[in-house]
């Protein structure tokens, strides 16, 4: 069962594990402020939409690919995909590395407080124990920065760049990649209802399993 009650109400046919792995990644987009709201969208459309019910479906006909894992995949691919900005149109998932930011002035703050005399340090109650502290929280921001950075290049850029649909293509190309079955099982219909889904792609614009399926034979034309 889910680790914690879910802040929107979940369909029935979410599988259990889905449910707990989908409910720690939107805790983290609550935490986050509006800045984030795009991606709380997405959580949302992923877990309510009926097409979901379809896409657990064809899940269960994958070997070694849990509910959680399809969970935890598609929450990293797509924001990592995001950042592929189409011309034209702003998103919340950008280049720009604000987390690299807070951690570069962690680092500053705690070198800063290094640097003062022992008797200031002293009158405003800055113990060794205050600067062991500053140092582990901004040890901590490095560390985060690099993995969260890690994390937003994971998926690859599309061929087509610059293409309106371009975040829509790296998604299609690395969940492929990510779902591909030695047994021959391919995961063209899957990756087509969770591109729809999660990137709320209107009814004249819907991926299907042959488009997915040329989606992806076209990507090695870029190698």
């Amino acid at each position: 069962m889910p680790c914690a009650k879910a802040p929107v109400p979940l369909p029935d046919w979410m599988p259990s594990a889905a449910q707990s792995e989908w409910i720690n990644f939107y805790s983290i987009t609550q935490a986050s402020g509006d800045e984030v709201r795009e991606v709380r969208y997405m959580l949302q459309r992923f877990a309510t939409r009926p097409e979901m019910k379809d896409a657990w479906v064809e899940l269960g006909r994958f070997e070694k690919i849990t509910p959680a894992d399809l969970t935890e995949g598609t929450f990293l691919t797509w924001c990592s995909a995001m950042r592929v900005k189409p011309i034209g149109t702003t998103s919340a998932l950008g280049t720009q590395a604000p987390w690299r930011e807070i951690a570069t002035y962690a680092s500053s703050v705690a070198d800063a407080i290094r640097a003062l005399d022992r008797t200031i340090l002293a009158e405003s109650g800055i113990t060794d124990a205050t600067q062991l502290e500053l140092d582990r929280v901004a040890g901590f921001l490095k560390r985060e920065a690099k993995l969260i950075e890690a994390l937003i290049v994971l998926t690859p850029l599309p061929r087509k760049v610059r293409a309106r649909n371009a975040h829509h293509i790296a998604f299609v190309n690395e969940m492929c990649r990510r779902l591909w079955q030695a047994n021959g099982r391919r995961p063209y219909a899957l990756v087509a209802i969770l591109t729809n889904v999660t990137f709320d792609v209107s009814e004249d614009k819907q991926w299907y399993a042959n488009r997915v399926k040329k989606c992806y034979a076209s990507r090695s034309r870029s190698k």
